[in-house]
């Protein structure tokens, strides 16, 4: 008894404390001690040892309630619940309760049910309960591997590098195997194919409808990007013609072209607030303007021998280039300097993306492989390869939980970093996927490869629409959700506006 109320007490409680008070001062005392709280490394380290031993008086609080349940432990919520309710509903939420008590006590089943709810939870953006629900699965059984690599892949996501690395050691020390999913820390020197039992092709369900608005005066080459302004009311275009235009894209106008004076645009990033905009070309050198001006802010020039793709960091004012010759690296755009490059020594890069956030950037290559590198950690985490299934194009889902992949086997692949698996692979372009949106959403994928766009539903993996109006391949996309707007470009410089016209 002594050693839970040292528990009760680390959490500023008296034993006897309802679940609905544990909860609420372990959500307290863990937003106190969150380590983006603090900037000095030393008390970011401190505060990472407190959180776990937030954590751990947490998880074995919950423990102690779940074996020893009593009223005290029923939420505000449910006690009001059951005094609303007549005879017949106290007798049922009794039964309901003993049902529950049953499962989170039958050993390994209970420890199964506690996963299992953790997975869910983290799905939900819950990490803390997450936390909480896994460390009682391995409280239950010590040897749950899975559950370790789960927890440090939640701690990962919120920043919580000591107590990932532990979780995953701990796993590969267990002996996950890749049947149950292998720790992405010690995936860093062999990929291996990931599958799923069936590739999927949807009908299209007819649930939305879109109108194309009108065209914009078309590129004389093929168009290599598309990005809306944040709100929809500028859309970018670049292409292989060397032009950048800005337009608005309701009425068709040509509100502005940037002179570049260089050649073929190969990539277009904008930084999370709007306001700059980066655009690669073959010579290679990057661009960076200021976009409510045209103004051309800086000139970066890589050391390498074609840029492949560029990504602007969500949090930080840094622009990472990829280039063809498998260099990755890392420019301050204040200073216009090279920050930093990573040690990758890959094949040559197809395709980059970073997580929302900024904790994940995605590698993809040509030849199919795909590499999940930990920014913080700075290493790899997880490595993949589909021999014949080169990633041409990549987006993150809005909530981070999926990684979209557009491939030349003409399929779309989803990969669940939740669950850290490929749930899906969606078949229905009839060339290689080249372009690729999220649309700022959880569950909506554009994609464009054939003369078509599909969009999907991620979620049900729903075929939604087809959009069909161009008369060469669809070499860029892009769309706003909210806004319900798409803008579609073709190898022959055409340029179309969607609308999406259906009841929300």
């Amino acid at each position: 008894m002594a050693e839970i109320q040292s528990y009760y007490e680390r959490l500023d409680l008296k034993v006897g404390a309802s679940e609905a008070d544990v909860k609420a001062a372990y959500r307290a005392l863990a937003k106190r001690w969150h380590p983006d709280q603090f900037r000095d490394p030393q008390q970011k380290k401190q505060a990472e040892e407190e959180l776990k031993k937030i954590n751990e008086a947490y998880q074995k609080i919950k423990a102690f309630l779940i074996e020893n349940p009593s009223p005290q432990t029923e939420s505000g919520e449910q006690s009001q619940e059951r005094e609303n309710s007549g005879p017949t509903a106290n007798h049922s939420s009794s039964k309901s309760s003993s049902a529950q008590t049953k499962i989170y006590t039958s050993g390994a089943s209970a420890a199964e049910a506690l996963y299992r709810t953790g997975a869910e939870l983290t799905k939900d953006g819950k990490y803390e309960e997450a936390i909480a629900h896994f460390s009682s699965a391995i409280k239950l059984n010590p040897n749950y591997a899975e559950a370790y690599r789960h927890r440090g892949f939640v701690y990962s996501l919120m920043g919580l590098e000591l107590g990932a690395e532990s979780d995953l050691r701990k796993a590969k020390a267990l002996g996950l195997t890749s049947q149950n999913r292998t720790s992405r820390s010690d995936r860093t020197t062999q990929s291996e194919p990931e599958v799923v039992s069936e590739i999927l092709t949807p009908e299209n369900s007819k649930r939305q409808i879109w109108q194309w608005v009108h065209p914009l005066e078309p590129h004389h080459d093929e168009v290599t990007g598309l990005l809306f302004s944040p709100n929809g009311k500028s859309l970018i275009s670049a292409s292989k013609d060397g032009s950048i235009q800005l337009w608005n894209p309701l009425k068709g106008t040509l509100l502005v072209t940037l002179e570049t004076q260089s050649a073929a645009i190969a990539s277009l990033a904008l930084s999370a607030n709007g306001e700059i905009l980066a655009s690669a070309n073959a010579m290679p050198e990057v661009k960076l303007w200021h976009l409510r001006t045209g103004a051309l802010l800086k000139t970066l020039r890589p050391n390498a021998e074609a840029i492949a793709d560029i990504t602007f960091h969500p949090h930080q004012p840094i622009l990472i280039v990829a280039s063809k010759d498998g260099s990755i690296t890392f420019w301050d755009l204040r200073s216009g300097k090279l920050v930093k490059g990573l040690s990758w020594q890959k094949t040559s890069v197809s395709a980059l993306e970073i997580s929302p956030d900024g904790r994940t950037l995605a590698i993809a290559s040509g030849n199919g492989s795909l590499v999940l590198w930990n920014l913080s950690l700075n290493r790899p985490m997880r490595t993949l390869d589909w021999p014949g299934g080169g990633i041409s194009a990549m987006t993150f889902t809005a909530d981070d939980s999926r990684l979209m992949l557009g491939c030349q086997d003409r399929t779309l692949r989803i990969w669940d970093r939740v669950g850290d698996r490929l749930v899906a692979t969606l078949a229905g372009h009839e060339a290689a996927v080249t372009s690729i949106s999220s649309g700022h959403s959880r569950n909506a994928v554009a994609s464009g490869g054939d003369r078509t766009v599909r969009l999907w539903n991620v979620e049900t993996k729903q075929l939604l629409a087809v959009l069909d109006g161009h008369e060469a391949a669809v070499t860029a996309v892009d769309f706003l959700e909210p806004q319900r707007i798409l803008a579609s470009g073709s190898a022959d410089g055409s340029i179309l506006i969607w609308r999406r016209t259906d009841e929300p």
